[in-house]
């Protein structure tokens, strides 16, 4: 299936044959944020701002706070998330959020944006495995299996 570049619609990249068992917990990331051991390990949908930039990629919600993202690419990762991002998932986000290293001065790396929801494998950061004393900025992080972009903000 062909992903187009989405100016004024969206286009979700989910798997066809993904089995009805291992559907995503629809979940915002403002209560993900609050209750990170709730869905620590599972399969979740959430919205939010993907943020890509200088050694950055997270999620952002209208609470504060923010999820890293990450994806799944190599057969290593295979094994240890059950799953490769989707190959249009991935098109999409390059394509949108192009190059984040336009320059060689510092001050010409930008952060790029664009809003969507992420379906992916939701897991608190290494160091907090039961999710206690976790923080809001980035110890929790979500292993991308499938995206849904928007038109891009400036």
């Amino acid at each position: 299936m062909a992903l187009v570049a989405v100016l004024s619609f969206s286009v979700f990249v989910y798997g066809k044959d993904q089995p009805k068992l291992n559907q995503p917990i629809r979940v915002s990331g403002c209560t993900l944020l609050s209750h990170p051991e709730r869905y620590n390990g599972k399969l979740v949908e959430t919205q939010g701002t993907i943020s890509v930039g200088f050694e950055r990629s997270d999620l952002t919600f209208p609470c504060s706070g923010r999820i890293g993202i990450s994806l799944s690419l190599y057969e290593s990762d295979l094994k240890k998330y059950g799953f490769l991002t989707e190959p249009d998932s991935k098109e999409a986000l390059g394509r949108t959020l192009g190059e984040t290293y336009p320059g060689e001065i510092l001050n010409e790396r930008k952060t790029k944006r664009v809003e969507g929801a992420v379906v992916g494998l939701f897991r608190c950061h290494y160091d907090f495995p039961t999710c206690q004393s976790i923080s809001r900025n980035g110890d929790s992080s979500i292993v991308v299996k499938a995206v849904r972009l928007e038109q891009p903000t400036k």
